[in-house]
């Protein structure tokens, strides 16, 4: 019996090629998540907080330009007929992220006209010189990822990521042990962002043909066919990605990189934890809500809160429980000098539930074609989190009560969300009247 269940399961996935291509990407995402979280307690026992926190702003600053290095001609890829248009927007958006990069050297180079407004600049000023090369490699591997799906080779996408995954927890264990500080958590980052594009290039090795036909002014052409998306989803990218990365960024420069580091690696367990079950919860909803979106706005409301029912069912007593022995949790696992991550993560249970329940239902608005929602969204998150953090540093309130204010004004940013997501069901069904 159990043989037969295997076959026809077997059977299901190969006949259905969407699904086949998701379980590919949830297997590599899902294998290089895991890996990483096996060997999170070594790397914790390897680094102290403060270099976790350095480690933080560089990041976060990395991401933050990365999404926008583009000017997003990376999502107009899969979409031209003509191959070589695509390679085309593929071109354009390559010689955008170098362009930018090169801007942003420029930037640094004139460090001491704006130095002074960043706190503690001092902790990261060794490494804002590597910032460009992130901002390259995290740029270009988004690109070759939609160059991939245009291919419909998942395959190379999911091998890239596992293998960015290995790359960098051998080097951040490496040079843990050779106790280099921060410098082995970034240099680790920024290798594995480059070490990884060998299954890249095998894909490119047959679209060489298509180099002869370059044009400069074909590229100028298509930079102005697509020219929505560096003016509306670049503006939307950079608000999300701001929002998301701020506290990375605010901790650390304005309490020091240990409390940074201690704030920031409570986020990054939890995000290991529940970000792959939540992502693929989202994944499947919006496949679900984009036959029924067609067909009755009634039952993708009705599939929306159902959908956000269980999920808050699901995770809310976990994390509950999680919460309860998180400093304990953290202090075993980790070691003790991270158990002050734990008591953090009791302060955002509410904050991460909430964000478990509703994120992944959230796409609805897109599906809808409700995106000025999503970016005003994503602006007025922008707007609460950076009022709430100049609230902190205006009255110098200690780590934690910054954290709880920081967790209340997400809370209520999902709740907002989650509205804004019903709401769009009910401007869909009317649209069709």
């Amino acid at each position: 019996m159990l043989d037969f269940d295997f076959k026809r399961l077997k059977k299901a996935i190969l006949n259905r090629p969407m699904l086949n291509q998701v379980l590919v990407l949830l297997l590599g995402t899902g294998s290089s998540r895991v890996l990483v979280f096996l060997f999170s307690p070594i790397i914790s026992r390897l680094y102290f907080a403060e270099d976790f926190g350095v480690f933080a702003v560089f990041n976060s600053v990395v991401f933050i330009f990365s999404v926008v290095a583009a000017l997003r001609y990376e999502l107009a890829i899969p979409i031209p007929k003509s191959e070589q248009d695509a390679f085309h927007v593929l071109l354009l958006a390559i010689i955008s992220t170098i362009s930018f990069a090169g801007l942003m050297f420029v930037v640094i180079l004139f460090q001491s006209s704006w130095r002074q407004y960043v706190p503690n600049f001092d902790t990261i000023k060794p490494f804002i010189w590597l910032i460009p090369l992130g901002v390259i490699g995290t740029s270009i591997f988004q690109i070759c990822s939609f160059w991939a799906i245009r291919k419909r080779d998942f395959q190379v996408i999911a091998k890239t990521t596992f293998g960015r995954s290995v790359i960098s927890v051998l080097l951040q264990i490496v040079f843990g042990s050779l106790k280099v500080g921060p410098a082995g958590l970034i240099i680790s980052d920024i290798v594995s962002r480059f070490g990884g594009f060998g299954s890249f290039f095998i894909l490119f090795k047959s679209d060489l043909a298509l180099l002869k036909k370059v044009s400069f002014s074909e590229i100028l052409r298509i930079g102005r066919e697509f020219r929505k998306f560096p003016m509306f989803s670049a503006w939307a990218s950079l608000f999300n990605s701001v929002s998301l990365h701020l506290p990375d960024l605010f901790f650390p420069l304005y309490y020091g990189a240990k409390i940074g580091g201690l704030f920031v690696f409570a986020n990054y367990v939890i995000g290991l934890s529940l970000g792959m079950l939540s992502q693929s919860v989202g994944q499947v909803f919006l496949g679900e809500a984009a036959i029924l979106l067609k067909k009755n706005s009634v039952d993708v409301r009705r599939l929306l809160l159902r959908t956000a029912k269980n999920l808050f069912l699901l995770f809310s007593i976990p994390i509950i429980i999680f919460c309860i022995f998180s400093p304990t949790i953290f202090s075993v696992i980790f070691g003790p000098s991270w158990q002050v991550s734990g008591e953090y993560v009791r302060l955002l249970a509410v904050n991460y539930i909430l964000q478990s329940a509703i994120v992944p239902i959230s796409s609805i608005i897109n599906l809808s074609q409700h995106q000025v929602w999503q970016i005003l969204w994503d602006a007025t998150r922008v707007l609460l989190i950076s009022t709430v953090f100049y609230f902190c540093e205006r009255y110098h309130l200690q780590p934690e009560v910054s954290i709880m204010l920081f967790s209340a004004a997400m809370s209520f940013m999902y709740v907002v969300l989650f509205i804004l997501s019903v709401g769009v069901t009910y401007q869909s069904g009317r649209s069709r009247l």
